[in-house]
């Protein structure tokens, strides 16, 4: 099994870039790709959203080792989560620092996940676009009580307010954690920040997933298509497609 990787980030309309992307190399038949959003405006998403990536980054050969990603990636959120409360604590200009975070683990037959936030990982098989992941948000759970629709979601005042993030308290925050789950051949797995998906449907990602044939072009031109569509968020996308 090989592993077609693409990757984009922007600041889009914003005037300060708080997203962050990183993936490993895949020559190992294994990679990680990792999708953060920062929260706190200004340095304060930035210096959240770099730590989870750094430490990824870090711990990237131990996982590699790993039969069960899982506790080990959850593990590092909270650790992160830690360092950007004492942060906090020492210095008073990052109290509101944060981050979302999805992390997605591939091997040739399997893939984990751990989550926190409204970063989202989709899978792209067979013509349909399922969301693996659950935005942690307060519109969400309203859609689950069936209090608003999904549709009423999308334009909610408030849509953009999270229920667990990266950088709340260490014990209280929620990490989503899935796998080992199958892969399939020709599998697209789709990393995106808030600023993508918030601005695309699900069937204008499809599209721009079933127009393009290249998979390296497909993160700038989710880019381009959620920028062209208003976006006033930064942008960031990571696909990965499986190929034997």
């Amino acid at each position: 099994m090989s592993f077609k990787i693409s990757t984009y980030s922007t600041k889009g309309r914003r005037p300060n870039q708080e997203d962050a992307i990183w993936h490993s190399s895949a020559t190992s038949g294994k990679m990680l790709a990792v999708v953060a959003d920062g929260l706190g405006g200004h340095n304060k998403g930035e210096f959240a959203s770099n730590m989870l990536i750094n430490k990824f980054e870090e711990v990237y050969d131990e996982l590699e080792l790993l039969q069960n990603v899982t506790p080990q990636m959850e593990e590092l959120m909270r650790n992160a989560s830690a360092e950007i409360l004492q942060k906090g604590r020492t210095d008073s200009a990052y109290q509101k620092s944060g981050s979302t975070c999805t992390a997605l683990f591939l091997e040739p037959d399997a893939f984990w996940l751990a989550h926190v936030g409204d970063t989202r990982c989709y899978r792209f098989r067979e013509g349909e676009l399922e969301q693996l992941t659950t935005d942690h948000t307060v519109v969400n759970l309203l859609v689950a009580k069936k209090m608003i629709t999904a549709s009423e979601a999308r334009t909610h005042s408030r849509r953009h307010m999270l229920t667990d993030a990266v950088g709340q308290n260490i014990n209280r925050f929620k990490v989503d954690t899935q796998g080992p789950k199958p892969v399939r051949e020709d599998d697209i797995f789709l990393l995106t920040s808030d600023g993508i998906h918030d601005s695309l449907t699900e069937s204008e990602i499809i599209k721009v997933l079933t127009t393009y044939n290249i998979i390296e072009e497909i993160a700038p031109l989710l880019c381009s298509a959620a920028y062209t569509a208003g976006s006033t968020d930064n942008l960031s996308a990571i696909a990965v497609s499986l190929h034997i």
